[in-house]
């Protein structure tokens, strides 16, 4: 074979070695193969995450408590009670922790339970959500429910009648409408009661008749009570606050308007035109925040804008 024959052998062997030269003299571009495992691998993780915190949520998530079945049921203010505890026992769950909202609702009722409560982080838990009216118990927390703002409210009155140990009547709901009505608001109070009930309870109750003068117009008179002698102690009008110059002496029985009551016995109860908070000091003093948050359910939280805590 000629040298010229041997080159050309040589050229056509070097052109079968190297796939990447074409016919006409170019490199063929190479295809690039994908590895699919890393993605693969990163889809699995994603489910798995995905799931685990499906799942965590799930088994942490607390129960329907209108699910269960309990021992122990009643009902106040028309407000079905289910309790696994006997319902007087929750009367020492005093210390408790309240979720934060920005329902209006839910706030003002936890307005009222911080007010008659100890507030503390590892407490007794109280929800208060938007629901099926009820109040369910249980020895690790408590859920009050209603589906709109009125009975948001009233499952919360329930509540704070059922613990604190007084007796309220189903008819509560007229009190506004009894107090609006009276040409003098007044408030008399027991020279018995405490100090935390002839304090924090007058102010209180101030506040709640001050909003109903606000639309009526009616002066608030309070009188303090000495057996069954009453004794006008302040005039509150649309022109201000004053003394009255001359004592004025009353039976107790025949004034219309709010009786705060030391008694062995707690109850709000309603006499005609009478409305009668009775019980211990503490009791008493539960049941003017009872009463004001009845009256005016956003008055805290107006004054807590107003940076006027009480």
């Amino acid at each position: 074979m000629s040298l010229q024959g041997i080159k050309g052998s040589e050229r056509k062997e070097e052109g079968k070695d190297d796939p990447g030269k074409s016919s006409l003299g170019g490199r063929k571009e190479p295809g690039r193969e994908i590895n699919y495992d890393p993605i693969i691998k990163l889809l699995i993780v994603l489910i798995l995450v995905v799931f685990s915190t499906y799942a965590y949520l799930s088994l942490t998530k607390p129960a329907d408590p209108a699910q269960d079945s309990y021992p122990y049921s009643g009902r106040v203010l028309g407000i079905a009670v289910n309790s696994y505890l006997p319902l007087e026992s929750i009367e020492g769950f005093k210390t408790i922790l309240l979720l934060n909202s920005s329902d209006s609702a839910v706030t003002s009722c936890n307005y009222e339970l911080s007010a008659i409560s100890e507030l503390d982080r590892k407490g007794y838990l109280i929800r208060v959500e938007r629901n099926r009216p009820g109040i369910y118990i249980t020895d690790k927390g408590a859920w009050i429910r209603g589906r709109n703002n009125r009975e948001i409210l009233f499952a919360c009155t329930a509540f704070s009648c059922l613990r604190e140990g007084i007796n309220c009547p189903d008819n509560l709901s007229e009190l506004p409408h009894i107090l609006a009505k009276q040409r003098v608001m007044n408030l008399v109070i027991d020279s018995n009661l405490g100090e935390k009930s002839f304090q924090k309870g007058i102010i209180t109750m101030g506040y709640a008749l001050g909003t109903i003068q606000s639309r009526t117009g009616a002066p608030i008179h309070t009188w303090l009570r000495n057996g069954n002698t009453c004794f006008l102690a302040t005039v509150l009008n649309s022109t201000g606050f004053s003394r009255p110059n001359i004592t004025r002496n009353s039976s107790c029985d025949s004034i219309d308007g709010i009786h705060l009551l030391s008694s062995g016995q707690g109850e709000i109860r309603m006499e005609g035109n009478r409305v009668i908070l009775q019980g211990s000091d503490e009791q008493v003093y539960a049941e003017t925040v009872i009463i004001q948050n009845l009256l005016a359910p956003d008055l805290q939280e107006r004054l807590r804008k107003l940076n006027l805590n009480f």
